[in-house]
C-alpha cells in the first residue's frame, strides 16, 4: 500500500518538483519518461529476483530503491542526479504489481488470495487518496517538495518493516525445503 501511496503522490508533484528546482520543462519530461522507462524494463529482473530470492528480499530491494530515489530527489538539483533518481525510481517501481501479489500468495495462499486482496485494497483506499494532496498542501505551505520527498521516503523506510511478516519464499528457500524434506 505504502508503494501505491507514494507512487501516486510522487508522479503528481515530481514534474512540479524538477521545474522548482530549475530543470527545464522538456527535461523534466525526460526525466519522468526515465522513470517510466524503467519501471517497464525492471518488471522482468523483478519478476527473476523475487522466483529467486523470494517477496522478501525482492520487496526490500524495490523499497530501498524508491526511497533512495525520494532521497536523491528531494536534495538535488542536478539533472544528472535527477536521471539517475528517475532511473532508481523506475525500478523499484516496476516490482509493485508483481510483488504485491507474490508476497499475498506467499503470506497467505491461494485460497483466501481474492479476498485478502480486496481487504488490501480497502485499506490502503484512505492513505492512497490523501498521499497527494498532503504533498501538494506542504508544497503550498513551504514553497517546496523537498519535505513531502523526505516524509514520502521515510514512509518507505517504514514500510520495510511489512516483509518481516512475509514468508521467504523463493526458489533458494523452496530448494533448502526440499532438502531438508529429503534428509528427513
Amino acid at each position: 500500500g505504502s508503494m501505491v501511496c507514494v507512487f501516486s503522490a510522487v508522479m503528481l508533484h515530481l514534474y512540479g518538483h524538477l521545474l522548482d528546482v530549475g530543470i527545464s520543462s522538456v527535461t523534466a519530461a525526460l526525466i519522468l519518461s526515465c522513470a517510466g522507462l524503467f519501471a517497464a524494463l525492471g518488471k522482468p529482473v523483478v519478476g527473476y529476483l523475487s522466483d529467486y530470492f523470494g517477496a522478501r528480499i525482492t520487496i526490500w530491494l524495490a523499497l530501498f530503491c524508491q526511497c533512495g530515489a525520494l532521497l536523491i530527489f528531494s536534495t538535488t538539483t542536478l539533472t544528472s542526479l535527477s536521471f539517475a533518481a528517475a532511473c532508481l525510481y523506475g525500478f523499484g517501481y516496476s516490482g509493485m504489481s508483481p510483488l504485491r501479489t507474490f508476497a499475498i500468495s506467499t503470506a497467505i495462499g491461494s485460497r483466501s488470495f481474492a479476498t485478502a486482496t480486496g481487504v488490501i485494497r480497502f485499506v490502503e483506499l484512505p492513505f492512497v487518496l490523501a498521499a497527494s494532496p498532503i504533498a501538494g498542501l506542504i508544497y503550498d505551505r513551504t514553497g517546496s517538495y523537498q519535505l513531502a520527498f523526505l516524509i514520502l521516503a521515510g514512509l518507505m523506510a517504514v514500510a520495510a518493516l511489512g516483509p518481516l511478516f512475509i514468508p521467504a519464499g523463493g526458489r533458494k528457500a523452496r530448494h533448502e525445503r526440499k532438502q531438508q524434506l529429503q534428509q528427513s
